[in-house]
């Protein structure tokens, strides 16, 4: 079936056979971007799929539908313990990964059975109001900013008394 006319679980699912061919042919670690390059080599399909470029009815700007989906279908395999993310760029096999037998791999029965219930879980998770979060989150950053400046002069002040020299112009607070 052609890459292109499956669903978003499908294309998900068609990307992760290739992403583990390519990072267990490169001993368990590549970057991304490695990945993809290697994905396209391996598969036109693939190759042709992340060329395609759409536009959002929303906002107008351009994405690659490919990119969401690769993400994805990384997401799943760590879901489901077979790969791993550095402190750096590199994704990494686990064991599990390393040595998993990909031709017999089933994607459904053993990476989405598997991380079924993360979705699920992610999914009924109520979202808050994103006004009302950027408000909540405005008004967190000026009480820390004042908390700061509040721990800031009462170090100052219980320093100060104690400094052999007063310099107006290094603690402008106390003057």
């Amino acid at each position: 079936m052609e890459l292109k006319a499956l669903s978003s679980d499908g294309k998900i699912a068609y990307l992760i056979k290739p992403i583990l061919k390519v990072l267990q042919d490169a001993g368990g670690q590549l970057e991304r971007s490695e990945i993809k390059e290697r994905i396209a080599d391996l598969d036109d399909q693939i190759a042709e799929y992340a060329e395609i470029e759409k536009v959002s009815k929303k906002t107008g700007n351009v994405y690659k539908d490919f990119n969401f989906r690769f993400n994805f279908a990384l997401k799943n395999l760590y879901i489901a313990d077979v790969l791993a993310f550095t402190t750096t760029s590199l994704i990494t096999l686990t064991q599990k990964g390393l040595y998993l037998d990909i031709e017999s791999l089933d994607v459904e029965k053993d990476i989405f059975r598997i991380t079924k219930d993360y979705w699920n879980k992610s999914k009924s998770k109520p979202k808050k109001d994103k006004s009302a979060d950027e408000i909540e989150n405005g008004h967190e950053e000026v009480q820390s900013e004042e908390k700061s400046r509040t721990i800031s002069k009462t170090l100052f002040s219980a320093l100060l008394p104690k400094c052999p020299r007063r310099n107006s112009r290094l603690f402008p607070v106390h003057c």
